[in-house]
């Protein structure tokens, strides 16, 4: 149980973050300011900064060894949301403030005693709502982002601004916005290729990954983005884990905090291994984890470092990632559907019609070695993108909603048939558990004769049973029929772009 008084921050390391308590001690001695409790080197600094911010805000700096204590001492304290958070309980411990109860403290003082916004104030307040403090003292500009999380709040735009303190309570009114007024990008936009939206319902459908392969201006880029609009939107629980994500990495996100829009990330391929995965000196998450709960693109894969594309595999088999350093191992959520796209060699000419390819067998298979076997094997649906020159929508005039009702009805019925299970998708069905997907001893032969045909490894052959299950979800069939495990055995094995590998 909290004590009224009692001043709280926020420490912007690992996953989550900590909740730190800010404690201060007055004695007679030389006057001074000491700071204990393993504070980051930006907290060191804040010493000065919050002596001038008191100073010229109309308040006091005590004349009297001062010292500030940041406890748990075994947590690493990182950011600069510490400034407000010593300066309140500076003055709360001098008697110049006080304190209705327990309190969250988190922004940044200039030294004028200005207060400013600093990153992962939503994760502060979520992480205090979890251990039962309800009342918060924020930044003014910090508003939309807590918007939805809390309903009333302290904000501050100056230090001076706490002599009415706590009389000026602020309600915030949430915000639900999910659009930037922008239009929702759609396959309707998509002049034919009706292989390629075929694939992209599968893959949402069933949370399958999925690799396009092909020529420039096929349309692999302009339907890996749209994938992400078929899938059905972010419960409220997912919607504030992304949130919080997004929040410990310093972005906001599209649409608003709590948008229940899927995020969809595409690094570009110059990111580092840190940047994909995360880590740094906070600890802080990578695009795997912004990803989480939606789509990671990756355009043009076979640019990126190999080192950062073979950092996929654990991630796509155990929905995590785990970063381990010295003294400290943290684990972000990282459950996200893989799409890759690819030309076929290093030129991008090989099957362009009306093009020449000058590249050589071994500059070939040199390109798709890039991406590596093992990261190809983690990818149930391969597609090969062509030129199409139909007109209208394809798939018999489909338009972009019908697509995706097919996906909510296909979804809906794997939520019913997992409702006992801890996952909803035929995708995070296991190897183990993929032979009851098919019952029928003709549905298993099947199986086999297309791992045979193509070399199928046990992943390759498990793709297979769970890919044509989802197709049978997509035709409504209670279990899948020959055309269903055969147009999955045809997506496993991309049969003219036989370099993929297995």
């Amino acid at each position: 149980m909290y004590v009224a008084g009692a001043v709280f921050c926020f420490s912007r390391t690992g996953p989550l973050g900590a909740i730190v308590r800010v404690e201060v001690d007055l004695r007679n001695a030389l006057p001074g300011t000491d700071l204990v409790g393993l504070p980051g080197h930006e907290i060191r600094e804040s010493r000065e900064r919050v002596r001038a911010a008191i100073r010229n805000s109309g308040f006091r700096y005590p004349r009297q060894r001062v010292l500030i204590n940041l406890a748990p001492a075994a947590v690493a304290k990182r950011g600069a949301g510490f400034d407000l958070a010593i300066a309140v309980a500076i003055l709360i411990k001098d008697e110049q403030l006080r304190l209705p109860g327990p309190l969250l403290v988190f922004g940044e003082l200039a030294l004028d005693g200005t207060v400013s916004p600093v990153p992962a104030v939503l994760s502060a307040v979520v992480a205090a709502k979890e251990v039962g403090i309800g009342s918060y003292l924020l930044a003014r500009g910090d508003r939309t982002r807590v918007a939805g999380v809390c309903e009333r709040a302290f904000l501050v735009a100056h230090l001076s601004d706490l002599a009415t303190f706590p009389r000026d309570a602020e309600t915030i009114a949430p915000v639900t916005r999910d659009s930037s007024g922008e239009r929702e990008p759609s396959f309707d936009d998509m002049i034919g290729q009706p292989l390629l939206k075929r694939a992209a319902v599968i893959c949402a459908a069933g949370g399958h990954n999925l690799l396009l392969a092909g020529p420039p201006g096929t349309g692999k880029t302009m339907a890996a983005r749209r994938i992400v609009t078929l899938l059905p939107r972010l419960s409220a629980e997912h919607a504030l884990s992304v949130a919080r994500a997004y929040s410990m990495r310093g972005i906001d996100r599209p649409g608003g905090a709590l948008s229940t829009r899927r995020p969809l990330r595409v690094p570009h391929h110059s990111a580092t291994t840190e940047g994909m995965v995360g880590g740094g000196r906070l600890l802080a998450p990578g695009e795997l984890t912004l990803a989480n709960h939606g789509v990671l693109l990756l355009d043009e894969a076979t640019e990126f470092r190999p080192r950062v594309l073979q950092a996929l595999r654990e991630p796509l088999e155990t929905y995590s990632t785990t970063i381990v350093r010295a003294g400290a191992a943290v684990r972000f959520q990282s459950d996200f559907l893989l799409i890759v796209t690819s030309n076929l060699c290093p030129c991008g000419k090989l099957g362009l019609q009306g093009s020449r390819c000058m590249c050589g067998i071994a500059d070939i298979e040199r390109h798709w070695r890039r991406m590596g076997a093992a990261l190809l094997d983690r990818i149930e649906v391969r597609v090969r993108t062509e030129l199409d020159d139909e007109r209208g929508n394809a798939q018999g005039g489909i338009c972009h909603d019908t697509l995706r009702d097919t996906v909510a009805r296909a979804r809906a019925r794997q939520a019913a048939r997992y409702a006992r299970k801890p996952f909803e998708t035929n995708a995070r069905v296991t190897e183990r558990d993929s032979n009851e997907l098919l019952s029928e001893p003709w549905q298993r032969r099947i199986v086999v004769d297309i791992a045979r045909a193509h070399s199928l490894s046990e992943r390759g052959t498990h793709a297979v049973r769970v890919v044509s299950r989802t197709i049978a979800d997509i035709e409504g069939h209670e279990s899948p029929s020959e055309e269903d495990i055969l147009e999955a055995g045809a997506l496993r094995s991309v049969g003219a772009i036989g370099f993929l590998g297995r």
